[in-house]
C-alpha cells in the first residue's frame, strides 16, 4: 500500500512540474523521502 501512495504521490509532483513548465519540482530524492514516509510511519525521519 505504501508504495501505491509513494508512486501516486511522485506522479502528482511530476503531473504539476509538466503543467507549470517548473522542472524544478522534481527533486530526485522527494521519490525516496515519500517512500520512507508512506513505508515507514513511524520511522527515523518521525523523530526528526
Amino acid at each position: 500500500m505504501g508504495e501505491l501512495l509513494a508512486l501516486c504521490y511522485i506522479g502528482g509532483i511530476a503531473e504539476v512540474a509538466l503543467i507549470s513548465g517548473i522542472s524544478h519540482v522534481l527533486f530526485p530524492e522527494l521519490a525516496a523521502l515519500s517512500y520512507d514516509i508512506f513505508k515507514r510511519p513511524q520511522g527515523k525521519w518521525a523523530s526528526a
